[in-house]
């Protein structure tokens, strides 16, 4: 059951979680790192709030603007009808804009 989340969560991380940090990085420059070298409690925040902000946001899909949390809602529905009743999975493919 934790690998299934981890593969849902799969298909959307280059689009929620690395458009996200690049897009901050470039926008706000560089990320902190604490005393052990991870980041800095600052620096999670901030891509945390990044991060969730952006499932607010709309995307342009198949010509409807939808919020970036309908898509995966939709695409975590297609995944359970993929598992309970046989029908194809369409992943996530993120189109340049």
């Amino acid at each position: 059951k934790t690998a299934l989340v981890f593969d849902i969560i799969e298909e959307f991380r280059q689009f929620v979680v690395y458009k996200n940090i690049i897009s901050f990085i470039s926008k706000k420059g560089t990320l902190s790192k604490d005393e052990t070298g991870n980041l800095s409690a600052d620096s999670r925040k901030s891509i945390a709030k990044c991060i969730l902000d952006s499932l607010s946001s709309n995307y342009n899909l198949k010509g409807k603007s939808l919020k970036v949390s309908e898509i995966i809602k939709k695409i975590i529905i297609n995944i359970k009808n993929c598992i309970c009743k046989n029908v194809a999975h369409t992943p996530f493919i993120m189109e340049s804009s």
